[in-house]
């Protein structure tokens, strides 16, 4: 939760009284926002020249300072007659995500009593439903494959 954020305009390498680098968050902000371009590693404010021209941003950067302005994931349980069983019979659960947090997901593993199967995009979703939908070790994707189909 960004709360109010405070904007952040000048340069990390501007003198050490005039930047935010490392610095505590300004009283009355919950968090500092910038506009960003830069390496992944290097992401500095953009700047306007002295032509007036502008950086074009590449990223968004929000820094929060307390722990608390954090949210996790959302873990969503729910159960249904319907439900997906993997081959371990636990429910099914599909994770669509190019970059997911390994920790995460080797915890919902773990803990939340699912079978967790991770996909990088919705067509490899797809794809995979599509050659396993009629394996018996998956009787219930039929459902999935129907929407599939049908597009939706």
């Amino acid at each position: 939760l960004r709360g109010r954020p405070y904007p952040v305009t000048v340069s990390k390498d501007a003198p050490f009284y005039e930047n935010m680098h490392g610095k505590e968050c300004p009283s009355g902000f919950d968090s500092c926002y910038s506009l960003v371009r830069g390496g992944r590693a290097n992401m500095d404010p953009i700047r306007m020249h002295a032509d007036c021209s502008i950086d074009a941003p590449q990223a968004d950067e929000l820094v929060v300072f307390n722990p608390s302005q954090v949210l996790p994931y959302c873990l969503v349980m729910c159960r249904s007659r319907s439900s997906v069983e993997g081959p371990s019979g636990a429910p099914l659960l599909l994770v669509v995500d190019p970059h997911p947090d390994e920790v995460l997901l080797e915890w919902v593993a773990h803990n939340g009593n699912v079978e967790v199967r991770r996909f990088v995009s919705t067509a490899d979703v797809i794809a995979w439903i599509s050659q396993h939908w009629q394996d018996e070790k998956y009787e219930k994707l039929k459902p999935l494959h129907d929407v599939v189909q049908r597009g939706a």
